[in-house]
């Protein structure tokens, strides 16, 4: 059985899910009772939840190159949300590099828990642009999508509780 929060594979004989601690008790409730819980559930879960993309400014200044800025944009909240379905970021990455390129991407979970993760992305697929987007995966996970409609890459998975 698949837990309806997290999407995992669960034991039977388990009370709750081991990943996101959604409480089992299938003989009380309906199926429709049991669904609407978890979406509840995973709202709770997931509603101090931001994910984005941070971006960086580099300048040339005396032959050095030093860093002018960092910008954090969110992509989407926790809430916003569900498998299967795409959320792109807003902005359009133009006149990248072509080859493999850092992205750093963010989980945040309220307001001091950060998690930063570097991705390694190659380019070469894209003409010149991309767009970044997340969707969420198995076990309360997200997978950032790096790319253009026709051409993306997929990220490995990272946690998002």
């Amino acid at each position: 059985m698949k837990c309806k929060v997290c999407h995992t594979m669960i034991s039977n004989s388990k009370s709750e899910c081991s990943i996101c601690g959604f409480p089992y008790k299938e003989n009380i409730r309906s199926s429709s009772e049991s669904e609407k819980a978890a979406i509840v559930y995973r709202h709770q879960k997931l509603a101090n939840v931001s994910i984005g993309v941070i971006t960086y400014d580099y300048i040339i200044e005396n032959e050095e190159v030093r860093l002018e800025s960092e910008k954090q944009t969110v992509i989407a909240n926790g809430n916003d949300l569900e498998y299967n379905r795409i959320v792109w970021c807003d902005k359009d990455y133009k006149n990248l590099p072509d080859g493999v390129v850092n992205v750093c991407v963010f989980v945040k979970k309220g307001a001091f828990n950060v998690r930063t993760y570097n991705m390694e992305v190659d380019t070469s697929t894209f003409k010149d642009h991309a767009r970044i987007g997340v969707f969420i995966d198995e076990g309360l996970t997200a997978r950032f999508i790096v790319g253009t409609p026709d051409k993306r890459i997929m990220t490995d998975r990272v946690s998002l509780i």
